[in-house]
């Protein structure tokens, strides 16, 4: 052996002994409850004579760092108070409640995997990020077991401004206590799709929950108790698609990926149930947004009860109104073909309608068509439903639509040189705008709210204002294919 051999060993041994044993991943198992960093809190050398946490390259040595992988056991409960970085982190079941808490960032390079198989009853096993940030690079595993009195809950909850961004797939075994929870404010960012079934996901009182992802196709995840707070659609590209129904308590904000209609995962409701106003918003240039059911059921004070939107929304099979009414402003509710509308009311404590702009399909032939539209405002008359209803007649083969919007309750206008009584008005008026052209013959609209009380067997009578001068229409009324946007006010003979 010449001396540059004897140079070379003596430079591998040392650098042998300069190396960190941290290089090598190792499994640490806890103990005890206690702090991440607490060297007391893991297990040093187990059963069998293996290494325990002993090699693990955290801070201080002993403790789980980048290069391990950490199993936090059966009762216990473990609090990260610095930053750290992790390969996987696993909860396996057990008959006690089990608790990491991540009270400083944690980053999961691996994968995260929560699990309560207990056949004892009232047990948690739980991820609480309170108040800071947790990444997993890889999937994330929720899984309960029993049922809801049972109570046996594998959980991920956020706790005050948490920020949790989960990159792999996720998913909450189809039971009713695998469970993702907001209890305050905080952001969820899915980076990859969320699983629909039997899970829990509870989105309020004030989290706000991302889909975005580089996906093809992003799952977002549903079913009966998937209830959203605020809910975003950020996907630069590709598809956001309903797995199952959802609730949203609070503002749904969505860009041109996202549908909420029928997919290949199946065809599925999204419910509007918030406890204030809420709002459909546009982001990244969204005008149209489709869903397949639609439910608004929002319960705060009836001034309040209203789902506002900035663009249209497609309802391509039924649209519920159980509490609460629909704010176009210049955009539009469209129901199409094979869609309807159900539920509308004026009654006192419900109004529940369209406030603004309807487009219905007007089907081929001669169709009796109703929109189901009304005004908002703080109390009546300003907030009134004013449905009105359409006989139309020769509308050819493919049909067409007709847009209808209500007006503030007043007379038109141009009462006064259109022929009627104004006397005898009915206190409101529409504007209306048809594709392709159609032929309406007769129009029935509400009396109740006329200016004078109507005669025995009287028959509103009904004025068309086209965009292009003043047309006074006998009664019953008649047009001769208004194709412009005419407005129309009612009154009694």
């Amino acid at each position: 052996m010449n001396c540059a051999q004897r140079l070379l060993l003596r430079l591998i041994a040392a650098a042998a002994l300069l190396a960190p044993s941290a290089a090598l991943a190792v499994s640490c198992i806890s103990v005890a409850s206690g702090n991440w960093n607490a060297t007391a809190t893991w297990e040093s050398v187990p059963a069998g004579g293996a290494a325990g946490c002993d090699g693990a390259n955290g801070t201080p040595a002993g403790t789980p760092g980048p290069a391990d992988n950490v199993t936090i056991a059966n009762g216990h409960t473990v609090t990260v108070t610095a930053a750290i970085t992790s390969i996987n982190v696993s909860m396996p079941t057990g008959n006690a409640n089990t608790t990491l808490t991540v009270s400083a960032p944690l980053t999961v390079t691996g994968n995260l995997s929560v699990v309560n198989t207990t056949a004892t009853n009232n047990r948690l096993r739980m991820v609480d990020v309170n108040a800071t940030t947790l990444a997993v690079t890889g999937t994330t595993t929720i899984t309960g077991n029993g049922n809801a009195a049972q109570s046996r809950r594998a959980e991920l909850r956020l706790t005050g401004a948490a920020a949790v961004t989960l990159n792999g797939a996720v998913t909450l075994t189809s039971n009713v206590n695998s469970r993702i929870a907001f209890t305050a404010a905080g952001t969820l960012t899915f980076n990859d799709s969320l699983s629909s079934g039997a899970g829990t996901y509870v989105g309020g009182p004030t989290g706000t929950t991302i889909f975005t992802s580089a996906l093809a196709t992003q799952d977002i995840g549903g079913g009966g108790a998937y209830q959203y707070l605020h809910l975003q659609v950020t996907k630069a590209a590709g598809t956001a698609r309903l797995g199952g129904d959802i609730s949203v308590a609070g503002d749904l904000s969505v860009n041109t990926t996202f549908t909420g209609s029928t997919t290949a995962l199946g065809s599925f409701t999204t419910t509007f149930n918030g406890t204030a106003a809420q709002s459909m918003l546009t982001l990244g240039g969204a005008t149209n947004t489709d869903f397949y059911r639609v439910t608004l059921n929002n319960t705060t004070a009836i001034a309040n009860r209203t789902l506002t939107i900035n663009h249209d929304m497609t309802v391509t099979n039924l649209l519920t109104f159980t509490s609460g009414r629909i704010l176009t402003g210049a955009a539009k509710v469209v129901i199409p073909s094979g869609s309807t509308v159900a539920g509308a009311s004026g009654a006192a404590a419900a109004q529940r309608f369209v406030a603004g702009r309807l487009q219905n399909f007007v089907a081929a032939g001669g169709p009796t068509v109703t929109f189901e539209v009304g005004t908002n405002g703080a109390a009546p008359a300003a907030l009134g439903y004013s449905p009105v209803t359409f006989v139309f007649s020769g509308v050819a083969v493919g049909g067409g639509s007709f847009v209808v919007e209500p007006t503030a309750p007043a007379d038109h206008p141009q009462i006064a040189t259109s022929g009627l009584n104004s006397a005898l008005s009915v206190n409101r008026w529409w504007s209306a705008t048809t594709s392709p052209q159609l032929t309406f013959l007769t129009v029935a609209t509400p009396s109740a709210s006329t200016t004078a009380p109507p005669a025995p067997n009287s028959v509103p009578a009904m004025m068309l204002l086209p965009s292009a001068g003043l047309a006074v229409s006998p009664s019953p009324a008649t047009s001769a294919g208004v194709s412009s946007t005419p407005s129309g006010a009612v009154s009694l003979p």
